[in-house]
């Protein structure tokens, strides 16, 4: 099993810090496991090289190549008419570089636990990118300000799997993204900024864009709002939320803002036809979480990445199934805005 991970986090002698490159440099990280690793102390990556080396960034390409063409074989060997998804992961904030990467590999194995571990690496090859967040509940706004600052490392990894995906003529790939907390404000200002560029990319370039718990605000993805770049971008928008996300309620407290992983905004129905909501409410609650996870239930914030329902439901958005005809869901506004049974 192949792992990928891109940083714009500076590098240590041993690791990676919680302080930004300058001038938007990645570092590309890669590894081979047999299994999913149970703990990140016993999970080391090996660095390929950064961005500012291009023998590393074709090293780099060359592997993601590889796994994704193996992965359309087996697609094709099954007779299926698919194409494997580069699904990048983005994490939210007070995660620091190993942090960052326990969620990587949690998401990972409860995607193997729940769809299974063959069906899930035949359609996908999930990418970390960690950016510097200082992984203390005390630097929010710290944190904020890095991923404000990462906005040149984030377009130029979008322009390196844009160029990529689109360069492959034996094996187009569809680019989707999972953004947690913090991380969709990351790509929201990276995307934005991006949209309003002289030399913006035509067209978009992420298939899906998955949001959970997102720490941004709620009218974010409206025609005004500041995240117009995300569904400027991306074929289709989905949003999972929940009213019983108590972190974002202190998250709103700091910003003044309603959150958009918790609270729909009053005009959320004037958001692109490509944005959908779903509703997470009967799920990503503390008490329904204490019966399903009894001794240690994740918090409603993270139990996006736990909860079977939910899992299932993103691998079949991940996959560009009919967000009408979803099993489990219930529709509130057709093509809209949905309820997570």
């Amino acid at each position: 099993m192949k792992w990928f991970a891109l940083t714009n986090r500076n590098a240590t002698r041993n690791s990676f810090g919680n302080e930004p490159e300058p001038h938007g440099k990645l570092h590309f990280l890669s590894a081979s496991t047999t299994n999913v690793p149970a703990d990140p102390s016993d999970f080391d990556m090996d660095y390929v090289g950064p961005s500012s080396t291009e023998a590393a960034v074709e090293r780099f390409v060359r592997a993601l190549r590889r796994e994704l063409l193996n992965r359309q074989q087996k697609l094709e060997n099954q007779g299926l008419d698919a194409k494997p998804v580069l699904l990048l992961y983005t994490h939210g904030y007070n995660n620091d570089y190993y942090d960052s990467i326990e969620e990587y590999l949690e998401l990972r194995r409860n995607f193997h636990g729940t769809i299974g571990r063959n069906e899930f690496e035949r359609h996908c090859l999930p990418v970390l990118f960690t950016w510097p967040s200082a992984g203390a509940v005390t630097a929010y706004l710290e944190d904020r300000d890095d991923a404000r600052g990462s906005y040149l490392a984030v377009k130029n990894m979008v322009y390196l799997l844009y160029k990529f995906t689109h360069d492959l003529q034996d094996c187009i790939s569809n680019v989707s993204v999972i953004a947690h907390s913090m991380g969709n404000y990351v790509l929201r200002e990276a995307l934005t900024a991006l949209a309003g560029a002289p030399n913006s990319p035509a067209g978009t370039f992420v298939d899906q864009f998955v949001s959970i718990g997102a720490d941004i605000g709620n009218t974010s993805l409206e025609p005004n709002g500041k995240g117009f770049g995300i569904p400027r971008f991306s074929n289709r928008v989905t949003v999972y939320f929940s009213a019983g996300d108590d972190t974002l309620k202190k998250s709103k407290r700091k910003n003044g803002r309603r959150r958009l992983g918790r609270t729909l905004s009053s005009g959320y129905l004037t958001t692109p036809d490509s944005v959908a909501f779903v509703d997470c409410r009967n799920w990503a609650n503390e008490d329904r979480l204490k019966r399903l996870f009894p001794g240690d239930p994740p918090s409603p914030h993270s139990s996006y990445r736990s909860v079977a329902a939910i899992l299932n439901d993103m691998f079949a958005t991940l996959l560009g199934a009919d967000r009408d005809f979803l099993p489990g869901r219930e529709r509130v506004v057709q093509n809209k805005h949905y309820l997570l049974r």
